[in-house]
């Protein structure tokens, strides 16, 4: 994933493609916010600016320098106290179904392809209930068509309909597609895997609890091999240990930060409302990693967005979202090796201690968010 800031500036053209009339128009809002800081108006106009496409095209580190605090309390609140996926398509005012053709030929496909088009259709399905909240004319219907056939064939069967043709899934070991192959087969040469190495790591223990890690540890790696893809494209299933590391990171570093916020609940004071905490102590170390994560927090509405824009065209990018938790856990991985999240609760680091656990809290909204879209089911203990 591209960074949401970069080193340098970039100028508006070169990441958009916008006519230099378009980059002054652009360049001189971004101005207008630097310049009167100090009006009262700051903050709503704030608001409203962090939501859209500028605050990332631009990248000037004036204004993020200069905003930050209010810029971190407004996006922490937002994530903290609300639904963190609040955005709309604008051009959606009717209803869209989505209809999974392969279910109706089981006989002539391949298990694995049918459970890759079955993902396809309940995260779609997930993703436009959560970007659509105004009130839809029940009248006017959209039916999204997913099947692995030709795309041709699917477009004569189903006319009217938006059609997405899936990439079959093939065999990691023998490159080709398996027509009879078991469901069970792949699954059990990933359980396998992920099982091996957590009795390496933690030894022995309880095995029922381990077992049922493993289990949604394999589960949530086969959600990430089908989608994790271009949809349009083959998809390759794999037990084989390179697979595996993507969403073993995802689920080990969401339990680092839910491990946090238990540990605060039970050693430290109750955290107080975010509108009171002091955002002003973050991003002032720790190479910018704190920064970092505040970008995967800005960047998050677009990255949902993103994955369904072109969905009038049949065109998806649903492999946008597991590709950011990564990206995200990768950032959230860093963070926690360099950063001592919490210190003695002695009177004068509290501050820092409770701001932290604000960031903390609207990571784990970001993660929750999108495990249930992607139908996962975290674990706590890995």
């Amino acid at each position: 994933m591209a960074k949401i800031y970069a080193e340098s500036s970039d100028t508006l053209e070169e990441v958009f493609g916008e006519t230099s009339e378009e980059k002054n128009e652009e360049f001189n809002k971004v101005e207008s916010l630097t310049s009167g800081a100090k009006r009262r108006d700051t903050q709503d106009r704030l608001n409203k600016f962090f939501c859209t496409r500028h605050i990332f095209a631009h990248r000037n580190r004036d204004f993020l320098r200069h905003q930050r605090e209010q810029l971190c309390k407004l996006l922490l609140t937002r994530f903290v106290k609300a639904q963190p996926s609040d955005s709309k398509l604008s051009d959606l005012d009717h209803c869209v179904t989505v209809k999974n053709v392969e279910t109706e030929r089981v006989t002539r496909t391949d298990l694995w392809s049918a459970k890759r088009c079955h993902l396809a259709k309940s995260l779609l399905e997930n993703l436009f209930t959560n970007l659509h909240h105004v009130e839809k004319d029940e009248t006017i219907v959209t039916t999204i068509v997913l099947g692995c056939s030709d795309h041709g064939e699917l477009s004569k069967k189903y006319p009217g309909a938006v059609i997405c043709s899936v990439g079959s899934v093939i065999d990691g070991d023998t490159r080709r597609r398996e027509q009879t192959k078991s469901l069970l087969d792949p699954y059990q040469d990933i359980f396998r895997s992920y099982l091996l190495n957590s009795r390496e790591r933690i030894g022995q223990g309880d095995e029922s609890a381990l077992l049922s890690r493993v289990h949604l540890a394999s589960a949530c790696n086969i959600v990430f091999q089908l989608i994790g893809s271009p949809l349009s494209r083959v998809c390759v299933i794999t037990g084989k240990a390179e697979a595996l590391k993507d969403s073993m990171s995802v689920l080990y570093n969401y339990a680092r930060l839910a491990k946090l916020v238990k540990k605060y609940q039970e050693c430290y004071p109750p955290l107080p409302d975010v509108s009171e905490a002091d955002f002003s102590l973050l991003i002032r170390d720790n190479n910018n990693l704190e920064w970092d994560l505040i970008s995967c927090l800005l960047h998050y509405g677009d990255v949902v967005r993103s994955s369904v824009q072109n969905w009038q065209r049949g065109k998806f990018s649903l492999e946008n979202i597991p590709r950011f938790l990564v990206e995200l856990s990768r950032t959230v991985s860093r963070y926690y090796r360099h950063t001592q999240i919490l210190v003695q609760p002695q009177p004068h680091l509290l501050p820092i201690i409770q701001a932290r656990m604000c960031l903390v809290l609207a990571l784990i909204k970001i993660y929750d968010d999108l495990f249930t879209m992607l139908g996962i089911q975290p674990i706590y203990n890995v």
